[in-house]
């Protein structure tokens, strides 16, 4: 798949609020959408200092980094490890909430492109 620059704007704009460089999940619906960039099963670290999955997506607003660290999305990413590979689109949405003993937990859904994404660039617009 090849793509122009106004394809790539339209691909890569994310819908949900970020926080610096970081997603902030604020309400089901909420998404993000970009490129890999990389991805590390214990790449970041969760609430308690502790490794969880890192996934880095390239977006119109730079580079966002999605820490695994709510019990959901460290699941989906450990599990969808074999495909978060750089250079593939990726979507990340938080779609609801669920009962936990402790209140409300987020549940994830992830897609990934089959193939990576490649992008012609044109390099009068740097």
């Amino acid at each position: 798949m090849t793509m122009n620059n106004d394809d790539l704007d339209a691909l890569l704009e994310p819908v949900g609020q970020t926080s610096g460089t970081y997603v902030k999940w604020e309400q089901p619906g909420d998404q993000i959408t970009g490129t890999i960039v990389s991805f590390n099963v214990e790449g970041g670290t969760d609430f308690n200092d502790q490794p969880c999955p890192q996934l880095v997506l390239a977006t119109n607003e730079g580079n966002i980094i999605i820490n695994g660290s709510q019990a959901n999305l460290r699941r989906n990413m450990t599990n969808g490890a074999p495909r978060l590979k750089p250079g593939h689109l990726c979507r990340v949405a938080f779609t609801g909430l669920y009962e936990t003993p402790k209140g409300h937990g987020k549940e994830f859904a992830i897609s990934v492109s089959p193939a990576p994404v490649l992008i012609d660039v044109d390099d009068t617009d740097f």
